[in-house]
């Protein structure tokens, strides 16, 4: 069976390619805005977590919400 072609979508115009959605947190910005939005929470560093290796290790369990029936607690209902 011959493979369908699926056209490739137009490039988004350049009014739009930038993403100017966003509502930063700097207030009012004056004079320099690369900066202002460098500064902002959104391109603050974060530091990201080993899942394997040194470092890695988790204190709480990674499924948590999984439960038996016959370990759960009686809960008591006062009338």
């Amino acid at each position: 069976m011959a493979k369908i072609r699926v056209d490739q979508p137009a490039l988004p115009r350049e009014e739009h390619a930038q993403g100017g959605n966003y509502a930063h947190q700097r207030g009012e910005i004056k004079d320099n805005h690369l900066h202002a939005l460098l500064c902002d929470p959104l391109f603050r560093s974060r530091v990201e977590r080993n899942k394997k290796g040194k470092g890695s290790y988790q204190r709480k369990a990674k499924f948590g919400k999984r439960w038996e029936p016959g370990q759960q607690q009686m809960i008591s209902v006062c009338c």
